[in-house]
């Protein structure tokens, strides 16, 4: 730890404590004010996986409201053998997949060439 302190108010905090809070409370947080040369690759990436989590939670609960106030038809359509195949195995399996290899291409590109002059490890 380093031995220059910050003080912020009554308490005074160690410099990597102070620079750690101010990277989590900090605003506008990253994703909506990205900086850097490797941050549109990144951000588009939190962005739709943002997007993916808000669609299956309503997905999520779509389906749990259907088993709680949905008729009889629509609680045995939804507790289908097909339907638990389909929608819990097939298609989060599908959908993760595709996600896993577009987000690996999508951050491929977010190393830099070595020069040579950095430390290796053989």
């Amino acid at each position: 730890m380093e031995a220059s302190q910050i003080s912020g108010g009554s308490a005074t905090l160690p410099k990597r404590q102070s620079k750690m809070i101010e990277a989590l409370w900090g605003w506008p947080p990253p994703v909506l004010d990205p900086a850097g040369p490797f941050a549109e690759p990144v951000t588009t990436l939190a962005w739709v996986l943002l997007a993916m989590g808000f669609t299956v939670t309503g997905v999520v609960v779509g389906a749990l409201w259907v088993a709680i106030k949905g008729t009889p038809e629509l609680k045995a359509k939804l507790g289908s053998e097909r339907t638990v195949w389909i929608g819990g195995i097939a298609f989060p399996a599908v959908v993760l997949t595709g996600l896993l290899i577009w987000g690996l291409i999508l951050t491929a590109s977010l190393t830099e060439e070595v020069t040579g002059e950095e430390l290796r490890f053989a």
